[in-house]
C-alpha cells in the first residue's frame, strides 16, 4: 500500500509539474513576456496554487480550525480555476494556430485575455452548477417483486462528500429534498464523507431528519478509508442510519445487499461475500449497494442474481473533459442507467462533490427509483 501511494504521489507530481510547465509557456508565449522577474512571479502562483491545495489538503487531515478549512476552500475553487485556465489556453492556442493557418499573426493577446476572461466566467457558472441539484426519476421493473414493494420509492444519494466545504448546511438541503420526494427506502452508495479530519458532530442532526419507514442504508467508498472507519462509525451510530457492512438486510421480501469499500482501498469481491453469506437468497430480488461500478463487478452482480446494482464515485469526472476519462476507466458504465437482460445497474453522478465545488458538463442528483 506505501508503494501504491508513494507512486501515486510520483504521478501526481509529474502530471501537475507538466501541466504547470504548459501554463507558464503558454502565458509567457501568448502574451509575449520577456521579462524574467514577471515569469517568476507567474510560476510561484501557479505553484502555490497546484501544489498548495495538496498541501492544504494534507494539513486539514491532521488538524482541525478555521483557518485550515476556509484555506482549503480557498484553495479547492483555485484548482478548479486552475483547470479551467488550462484548457482554455489550450484552445487559445489552437485558435491562433488556425489563424496562422490563414496568414493572420496579430491579436494573440486579446484572444488569451479573452479565454481567460470565459474560464473565470465558467469556473462561477460551475460553482453555482455544483450546488443546482436535481432529481433523477428512473423506474425499474423487478423479477418477482412482492406486492408490497411495487409503486414504492428508493431514493439513492451518492458522493456527498461531507466535511469541509459540504457542510452541515449543505446536507441539511439534501436531506430536504430527499425528504420531500417521499422516499420508502433510502440507500447510500458510498463516499458519505468526504475524508478529511474534523469536527463531524454537526451533520447528524441533518442525517437523523432523513426519513424513510422501509429503512435508511449505506455502504462505505473509498473517502470513508481515508477519513478512518472509526470516526464514520462514531457518527453513524447516533443516526437512523443502518450500516450494512458486507451483509444482507431482508425487507418484506426485498434484500438490500451492501458490500463496502475494502479497508486495503481495494474494491471488494461480490461473488465471494455474497456466497459466504447464508442470508442471502439468489432467488429473492435484490438490490445491491456498491460504490464503483467496476464492468468486472457488475458481472459478479448479475452472476449472483442481483436484479439492481447502485453505485456513484465516478462524479461523471466531475470537470470537463474528465468525463472522457471515467468513460474509458469504467468502459460506459460511470453515468446512468444499463440494462442486460433482467439485470439494471445504476451509476450516480453523485450528490457533492470532491476537490474543487464545481460541476461541469453533468449535474449533482438526487436518484429517485420506483420499483416495479
Amino acid at each position: 500500500m506505501i508503494l501504491r501511494f508513494i507512486l501515486l504521489i510520483a504521478v501526481a507530481v509529474l502530471v501537475l509539474g507538466g501541466a504547470n510547465w504548459f501554463v507558464l509557456f503558454s502565458l509567457g508565449r501568448l502574451f509575449l513576456i520577456r521579462s524574467f522577474s514577471t515569469k517568476v512571479v507567474i510560476a510561484v502562483l501557479i505553484l502555490s496554487i497546484t501544489f498548495g491545495f495538496l498541501i492544504i489538503s494534507a494539513i486539514s487531515r491532521i488538524t482541525e480550525n478555521q483557518i485550515v478549512k476556509y484555506l482549503y476552500i480557498i484553495s479547492s475553487i483555485l484548482i478548479g480555476v486552475w483547470v479551467f485556465v488550462l484548457f482554455s489556453l489550450i484552445i487559445a492556442w489552437i485558435i491562433v494556430g488556425a489563424l496562422h493557418l490563414f496568414g493572420i499573426y496579430t491579436g494573440r493577446k486579446i484572444i488569451t485575455w479573452a479565454m481567460l476572461f470565459l474560464a473565470l466566467v465558467y469556473s462561477a457558472y460551475n460553482i453555482y452548477n455544483a450546488y443546482n441539484i436535481k432529481i433523477k426519476n428512473i423506474s425499474i421493473p423487478m423479477k418477482n417483486l412482492p406486492d408490497f414493494w411495487k409503486g414504492k420509492k428508493i431514493i439513492q444519494l451518492s458522493d456527498v462528500h461531507l466535511g469541509n466545504i459540504n457542510g452541515a448546511d449543505f446536507m441539511q438541503k439534501v436531506a430536504d429534498l430527499t425528504n420531500a420526494q417521499k422516499p420508502d427506502a433510502i440507500v447510500i452508495t458510498g463516499d458519505l464523507f468526504d475524508g478529511m479530519d474534523g469536527n463531524l458532530t454537526p451533520l447528524i442532526a441533518p442525517l437523523n431528519s432523513l426519513k424513510a419507514p422501509e429503512g435508511i442504508y449505506y455502504v462505505t467508498g473509498n473517502h470513508e478509508i481515508y477519513l478512518g472507519l472509526d470516526k464514520v462509525l462514531q457518527i453513524i451510530s447516533q443516526t437512523d442510519i443502518q450500516f450494512i457492512d458486507d451483509r444482507v438486510v431482508h425487507k418484506d421480501g426485498l434484500q438490500f445487499a451492501g458490500i463496502s469499500y475494502g479497508q486495503d482501498l481495494q474494491p471488494q469481491d461480490i461473488k465471494s461475500i455474497l456466497e459466504a453469506d447464508k442470508n442471502y437468497d439468489k432467488n429473492m430480488p435484490t438490490v445491491l449497494l456498491y460504490h464503483i461500478p467496476l464492468p468486472s463487478k457488475i458481472e459478479e452482480a448479475q452472476q449472483m442474481g442481483v436484479d439492481l446494482q447502485l453505485s456513484g464515485h465516478t462524479h461523471v469526472g466531475q470537470l470537463l473533459p474528465f468525463k472522457l476519462i471515467t468513460e474509458i476507466v469504467y468502459k460506459g458504465y460511470d453515468y446512468g442507467l444499463h440494462k442486460i437482460g433482467d439485470f439494471y445497474e445504476y451509476t450516480s453522478s453523485g450528490v457533492g462533490t470532491w476537490g474543487p465545488p464545481m460541476r461541469s458538463g453533468n449535474n449533482p442528483e438526487i436518484v429517485s427509483i420506483t420499483l416495479e
